[in-house]
């Protein structure tokens, strides 16, 4: 609330001056106020108005309609309000009445308040500021929202789709569901951000700290819902019309991590079949005996090769992924945890603030 008045700019030293100026003005002279203050009333009045501009409000682009908070000053000239200075001590302005805002030892007086079922008010002040010309008293109030209703309606919701959104990688790649999924939970964090949004103030400035939180969780659906549909593509390639190697990078950290391959141990299972087979083939037989001496060394040649082969696909397309959505699944829930504490110690700053 802002409550604006004039301050005294008659500069004559006694109240007998300012008393002997307006009974003058207003009573010798017969000042009337329903007669245009011109001389020569066939002439118009030069009037200057100006619009001080002190905040804008709101702005509708489809009404294309403006609100602001402003006020307009007027000045022209009253031929009927003249005097000599110098009869008066000097007196060259006065105004009628003269006023100078002053505060109140208690300011703001809530003792009929009734209070809000969505705020609270935490703290209250005024000030008189006389720079400009005019006395102005500012009474300030500052609020905090009650939280039980955002937190339900909004806060709450908001966390529970950013769980679902991890859930993705814990669907199995052969589901047909997982990219609807995904891009299910996608969507409904981009209708809640536009309803959040709707619900806060349109301020470039400050950004609020759920505004920021959604804005991450959006990002965050954007991108599991695309590493969803690549790890869909790479399922696909173990089928036997568009065989692609498994790169090494993805190897080597298989490896570090000590991820488990089911294609090893199918490995040295044929590695145990083929030694129990050599080792009944070493049986001397008589009958034989030429025909394993020449049987031997092309046995020997294919085990050597399919090691090499095994070596090679140490880990299938299908195990890549299971183990992708395990490493995503574990970036993507620090993320969760480090907004979400991030933006609970903002808050509580701003509160203590």
């Amino acid at each position: 609330m802002i409550l604006i008045g004039r301050t005294p700019y008659a500069t004559c030293q006694t109240a007998a001056n300012v008393k002997a100026l307006r009974t003058k003005l207003f009573t010798t002279d017969g000042y009337e106020p329903r007669v245009r203050p011109i001389d020569d009333q066939s002439l118009p009045i030069a009037i200057t108005v100006d619009l001080y501009l002190l905040a804008i409000n709101d702005l509708s682009e489809v009404s294309e309609t403006l609100k602001t908070t402003a006020f307009l000053g007027l000045e022209w000239e009253d031929a009927f309000l003249r005097w000599t200075p110098a009869s008066y001590n000097k007196t060259e302005y006065a105004f009628w009445p003269q006023v100078e805002m002053v505060g109140g030892s208690k300011g703001i007086i809530m003792d009929y308040y009734e209070a809000n079922s969505g705020w609270d008010i935490i703290d209250s002040s005024w000030s008189v500021d006389t720079e400009t010309g005019d006395s102005t008293i500012n009474f300030s109030i500052r609020l905090r929202r009650k939280p039980l209703y955002f937190m339900l309606s909004v806060i709450f919701p908001i966390i529970a789709l950013a769980i679902l959104n991890l859930c993705a990688f814990l669907l199995p790649n052969e589901c047909g569901e997982r990219a609807g999924y995904a891009i299910t939970v996608f969507l409904a964090f981009a209708v809640f951000l536009t309803i959040v949004s709707s619900s806060l103030p349109q301020n470039s400035e400050s950004v609020s700290l759920v505004a920021i939180f959604l804005i991450i969780q959006t990002t965050c659906s954007t991108l599991i819902t695309i590493l969803v549909l690549a790890l869909l593509r790479l399922g696909s390639f173990d089928e036997k019309d568009e065989k692609v190697a498994v790169p090494r990078v993805l190897t080597f950290l298989m490896r570090k991590l000590k991820w488990k391959s089911r294609s090893k141990c199918s490995k040295v299972e044929t590695e145990k079949d083929g030694k129990m087979h050599d080792s009944q083939s070493s049986l001397p037989d008589a009958s034989e005996s030429k025909v394993s001496r020449i049987e031997m060394p092309t046995q020997l040649h294919e085990n050597r090769l399919f090691k090499e082969a095994s070596t090679v696909d140490e880990f299938s397309w299908k195990e890549v992924v299971v183990f992708l959505d395990v490493v995503l699944f574990v970036i993507f829930a620090i993320i969760l945890t480090t907004s979400l504490l991030g933006c609970l110690v903002g808050a509580q700053r701003n509160a203590v603030n």
